[in-house]
């Protein structure tokens, strides 16, 4: 698609919800670009932890193996001040931003989509 080929879907964003959408729109036969103005990997302090249903979602985008090496969450730690408890989880990862939007990136090149970075 570089130079003046078309796309049939343009993403925006190349953070997981986009890379999966993208990933989506070219399995099911679309031209696809995925634009962001960042690069991968890029440093971010949120997104570590996915629940059972970000697990499910990335597997039914056919994604799942960018979770490779993900650490299945047991328990969660919450404290405030002197005061903490701990939450009994019974699915989920945990996954360094850096990773999961790196890897996800690269699925979507695999499966045909036009990724442009910067």
């Amino acid at each position: 698609m570089s130079g003046g080929a078309r796309c049939d879907i343009a993403v925006i964003g190349a953070g997981p919800a986009g890379s999966c959408a993208a990933i989506a729109a070219a399995r099911a036969g679309a031209r696809v670009v995925l634009v962001d103005r960042g690069v991968m990997p890029r440093a971010k302090v949120c997104g570590c932890c996915l629940a059972a249903a970000g697990v499910a979602a990335l597997e039914s985008a056919g994604a799942g193996d960018a979770l490779t090496g993900a650490v299945p969450l047991r328990a969660i730690r919450v404290a405030s001040g002197t005061q903490s408890m701990t939450l009994a989880r019974e699915a989920g990862v945990a996954i360094g931003r850096e990773e999961i939007d790196a890897r996800l990136v690269e699925i979507a090149r695999r499966v045909g989509v036009e990724v442009r970075l910067e």
